[in-house]
């Protein structure tokens, strides 16, 4: 029989390892077993997930990691819903002196959970994770949707609100005569989309509601936006406005204009309240106008846009 190198096999000699003595002392039952567990070393092990909630097709990073490991293999399993068969996903190499291991996978299905195991060390026991909490896994859709006017004011050249009956009471613009200047308008809309979404096209229309221009050919509508301001304000100063974003030359009665080109950023943002519409950028009657009085159910705000969930 040949002997082995003394300190190079470990025994069992029923109370603790340690290496061999001699060259020929042979190992014991317990000491070669597989997945014996006593005297062997306790360990933990886990595993984390690096988001919670993905977009489709988006991959999720697994972390594992064993305390006190000496060799061994980590491997990492998955499984959809709480009655789904746990898959192997990978098996990595355990670092022995610290570090963590990982992997990437891409869940299919809302629900899927995953979980960690270190096995294969000759001293150190076999250990498991607790599983994670389920991935929501979110799809992307697209929708659309049309804001009614929820209020709509009107103010003179120095910025206080125009109230009365007849004309006073409409959406206004521009210049007319010096009582009241250079007028504009607040029309209130409130978008309330999903959070994250991306809007695709913006329209804002006018259903047989404008009244007048001045010239019999039509007018310049002069539009833009307005934020923090969901109540009707006294004054327009009062109002955070960007006006003048875009015109649109148009006629009396019914009409519409997509405002995409800066629309889509401005309802994306949350502080969003409205379109502001006017003052004319000069006195040019061009810009002179108005909608029918008390215009609610005319004006119209239509979103096009997707979101994930």
């Amino acid at each position: 029989m040949t002997g082995y190198a003394p300190g190079t096999i470990r025994v069992w000699d029923g109370t603790t390892w340690r290496f061999a003595a001699s060259q020929w002392e042979s190992p014991t039952y317990e000491s070669i077993k597989e997945g014996a567990s006593t005297g062997l070393i306790a360990t933990t092990t886990t595993c984390t997930k690096s988001a919670n909630v993905v977009h489709a097709g988006s991959a999720v990073t697994l972390t594992g990691s064993t305390t006190g490991r000496n060799g061994g293999t980590l491997e990492f399993y998955s499984r959809i819903g709480d009655a789904g068969t746990w898959t192997l996903l990978a098996s990595r190499a355990a670092p022995t002196a610290g570090g963590n291991v990982s992997v990437s996978h891409t869940p299919t299905a809302s629900g899927t959970s995953y979980y960690a195991k270190f096995t294969g060390s000759p001293t150190h026991k076999t250990s498991s994770s607790p599983p994670t909490p389920g991935v929501t896994v979110q799809t992307l859709k697209s929708t659309s949707k049309v804001c009614p006017l929820l209020w709509a004011q009107a103010y003179d050249n120095s910025g206080h609100k125009i109230s009365g009956s007849g004309h006073d009471a409409a959406v206004m613009q521009g210049y007319y005569a010096s009582l009241r200047g250079n007028r504009k308008s607040l029309l209130r809309f409130n978008p309330a989309l999903p959070a994250g979404a991306t809007v695709s096209k913006v329209i804002l229309e006018c259903n047989n509601g404008w009244a007048h221009w001045y010239y019999d050919s039509g007018g310049t509508i002069v539009v833009g936006s307005f934020y923090d301001q969901p109540t009707k304000p006294t004054t327009w100063g009062a109002v955070h406005t960007i006006t003048d974003r875009s015109r649109k030359a148009v006629d009396t009665g019914w009409w519409k204009i997509d405002i995409t080109s800066w629309a889509d950023g401005a309802v994306e943002n949350p502080r969003f309240t409205g379109i502001t519409i006017g003052p004319g950028p000069s006195t040019s009657r061009v810009f002179d106008g108005w909608s029918v009085p008390a215009p609610m159910g005319n004006f119209n705000l239509a979103i096009w846009y997707s979101y994930w969930s």
